[in-house]
């Protein structure tokens, strides 16, 4: 096979063998040529599909791996919806990030993984999580070594009911049947909606409302929650502490908006 390219034509795999004459010996192959080209010999047996493999497996090759890594930041912007930015690093300068400066959270980070110079992640979402987007438009993030490689987008929660939790999913190449799931690059795990995340302790609204139990109400004050909402509440959910705790922390979050921190949260049930 040999790649030649002239002016502005884009170069193309051609099988040249039929003017390349082969001498083997040893196992070897040899051959000479005056043609200034790229070559490169192939073991085919279907000689047919010679060209189309060489163009594929070349366009494959020619992406350097990296070893990088996905961080997740968010910042609630109402009761249902977050602002979420996602990166793909070749490094640990997370924490020198714009979102630092901008309030955000850091939700969730993945492994090293093994990522293609110039390739798209295409990004998929399972759980109680879903982006806003076009119909149809799937999200992707571009990746160059070495530089800021973000992806700015909203999600926004499904069943208000439930735990905010879901999962993102980066894949090699773009949505299809469920059957490409081997292509999973990687998976993150997080609770983006969670305002109590001290650090990088993922905890959910649905395990701290468990935890405050009937003492939820000492929070609601802290939190500066009204005594007629508290009253309401009381009311809403008689004898069911923790749904009575949920429902305090859902309306705090609406009330409180960016305010809302994990910090600040965290300061007040402790």
């Amino acid at each position: 096979m040999a790649k030649t390219a002239g002016g502005t034509t884009r170069a193309q795999w051609e099988d040249v063998t039929g003017s390349t004459p082969l001498t083997f010996v040893n196992d070897c192959v040899s051959f000479t040529t005056t043609v200034s080209a790229r070559f490169w010999l192939m073991d085919c047996r279907n000689i047919g599909e010679a060209t189309k493999m060489a163009t594929e497996l070349y366009k494959e090759a020619i992406h350097v791996p990296f070893m990088a890594k996905f961080v997740v930041f968010s910042k609630r912007v109402d009761i249902l919806e977050a602002r979420l930015r996602v990166f793909c690093m070749t490094d640990d300068k997370e924490d020198k990030t714009l979102e630092h400066q901008e309030h955000f959270l850091e939700v969730a980070k993945s492994r090293d993984v093994e990522v293609l110079e110039g390739k798209s992640q295409y990004v998929e979402f399972a759980g109680n999580l879903v982006p806003v987007t076009k119909s149809g438009d799937q999200l992707q993030l571009g990746f160059r070594a070495f530089r800021e490689n973000r992806l700015p987008f909203t999600v926004r929660v499904k069943d208000p009911h439930a735990d905010t939790v879901g999962r993102i999913l980066f894949m090699k190449e773009a949505k299809v049947a469920k059957a490409s799931l081997n292509r999973l690059r990687v998976i993150v795990h997080f609770d983006e909606l969670s305002v109590f995340t001290p650090g990088r302790t993922d905890l959910r609204l649905s395990d701290i409302s468990n935890l405050l139990g009937d003492d939820w109400v000492l929070l609601a004050s802290e939190l500066k929650v009204s005594t007629s909402d508290v009253n309401s509440i009381k009311t809403e959910y008689p004898s069911r502490g923790a749904q009575q705790a949920m429902a305090m922390l859902r309306l705090w979050l609406q009330q409180s908006g960016n305010k809302a921190t994990g910090e600040l949260g965290h300061r007040n049930i402790k």
